[in-house]
């Protein structure tokens, strides 16, 4: 070997030099010296990497940050996914190079006590009572199951003479698809899943749902739960988690709070009281980390309100894990689908200990009044229509022109998109809604301000004009 790869300078030269790139990358994106991103086509970057030969560390570390989406630009305005707090993802390296798997309390004693407090901090900022507990897991996808799992297990326990075919879960039309995915995967039929009509802010329609309700019981099937969404991905509404409460009870189901994105608004007492209200009621919540709460991916918290039933998704035996099938908090693979469990909450323990819960309860508060600040420009200019008054930091708007059918303004905001995205300048997204195609930006950059919004409504008229929009 040419080399001795476990040589502690070695190990320290490299990490200064991956440490310097980095940097580079931030400074690089903050002043907008590089674009957002530069893509290529899938079959081009395949290419590119099939044929690569690594040469060192940081030519390799330098290729990689130079052919990625640069979500530290302040003109990053897309997807979901957070610009991490900088010193908060250097607390990623430590946690690779322990790789302390958490799924047993004595491979990871200091995350697993770090994970218990996180929870806490979750738990007491929701409301729920010392009775309450929880943990982390990779994603809202897996986080969204496993309290759904959580949900199968205690309806068919109260309901031992019932079978899972007559189960049924209440979802707004415009959720994340994984709640459908959820119930297939823990074998519900399709049609099961039922997914209930929006008012026009997007928001579940309680009465609808209330009716559909009734006539799955008069029918002889079972409300497994009620999923609110707080907020959907499509546009940011946060739907009434008050009258959901209430129909719950009254239908005997599990509320369920699909707060992957939203969810961290419990954090701001503003947002929580006008968004959030009666959240303590649910059964069981998510909260991505990596998505409002400045984290890197992958960190959710699935929460609650019973200890117990934390329990219950995956109630198994295994002996060399294990001493006895019981309730324990510190051996955490009893209770999450994972067992070789990645260190995830030292980044939200570091977060809440330097910087404090008022810290993410002002950033969100930021982003979400920046994103009314673009609305109002947007809604006063005859040249775009918006769909939706924003309740988040998520806003679907088009361009517009006076007389134009729906047909031929799909075709321009697309047009508008790609050139965007071509371009590098900016990175926005897109959705459909009622079969109308709307651009979509979500602010998550700390670093986005008006000026950079403003720069994107004039970019897009400046393209709509070069096209012949």
């Amino acid at each position: 070997m040419k080399e001795d790869h476990f040589d502690i300078s070695l190990f320290r030269s490299k990490g200064y030099q991956i440490i310097d790139d980095l940097a580079n990358y931030l400074e690089s994106s903050y002043k907008k010296y590089r674009p957002v991103l530069s893509l290529v086509s899938p079959e081009e970057e395949y290419k590119f990497w099939e044929n690569y030969s690594i040469t060192d560390l940081k030519s390799f570390n330098t290729d990689l940050i130079e052919r990625s989406i640069s979500l530290h630009h302040p003109n990053y305005i897309g997807h979901q996914v957070s610009a991490p707090l900088p010193e908060i993802a250097l607390l990623g390296l430590t946690s690779e190079l322990l790789n302390n798997g958490m799924g047993i309390y004595e491979m990871g004693a200091a995350g697993t006590a770090i994970e218990q407090n996180v929870i806490r901090q979750f738990c007491n900022s929701i409301g729920y009572d010392s009775n309450s507990s929880g943990f982390l897991t990779s994603g809202g996808t897996l986080a969204n199951l496993t309290a759904l799992l959580a949900a199968r297990s205690y309806c068919l326990a109260k309901h031992p003479e019932s079978s899972i075919e007559n189960l049924y879960i209440l979802v707004s039309e415009q959720a994340h698809f994984c709640i459908e995915r959820a119930g297939i995967t823990m074998g519900l039929p399709q049609t099961n899943i039922v997914k209930i009509a929006v008012d026009d802010q997007y928001r579940i329609d309680t009465l609808e749902l209330h009716k559909r309700a009734n006539a799955i019981i008069q029918s002889g099937g079972l409300i497994m739960s009620v999923v609110a969404c707080a907020c959907s991905t499509a546009t940011g509404s946060y739907d009434d988690i008050v009258v959901l409460s209430k129909i719950s009870k009254e239908l005997d189901s599990w509320l369920h709070v699909d707060g992957a994105h939203g969810g961290a608004a419990i954090f701001s007492e503003k947002l929580k009281s006008n968004l959030l209200q009666s959240v303590e009621q649910a059964d069981s919540i998510i909260i991505d980390a990596h998505k409002m709460m400045l984290t890197p991916a992958l960190c959710t918290a699935v929460l609650f309100k019973k200890s117990e039933n934390s329990y219950i998704s995956f109630k198994q035996k295994a002996d060399y894990l294990f001493d006895q099938i019981s309730q324990d908090p510190n051996n955490l693979a009893k209770r999450t689908y994972e067992t070789t469990k990645y260190m995830m909450g030292i980044k939200v323990y570091y977060l809440f200990k330097k910087l404090g819960v008022k810290y993410i309860g002002d950033y969100i508060e930021r982003q979400t009044d920046l994103t009314l600040q673009l609305f109002d420009l947007i809604n006063d200019s005859p040249n775009f229509e918006v769909a939706h008054r924003p309740m988040s930091n998520i806003l679907c708007f088009r361009y517009w022109i006076k007389d134009a059918t729906d047909e031929k303004l799909n075709r321009i905001n697309q047009t508008i998109r790609n050139t965007i995205i071509d371009s590098g300048k900016f990175y926005i997204v897109s959705t459909w809604l009622n079969d109308i195609y709307y651009l979509r930006v979500t602010i998550m950059n700390v670093l986005t301000t008006i000026k950079d919004v403003k720069s994107m409504i004039h970019e897009i008229e400046e393209i709509a004009i070069r096209t012949s929009c």
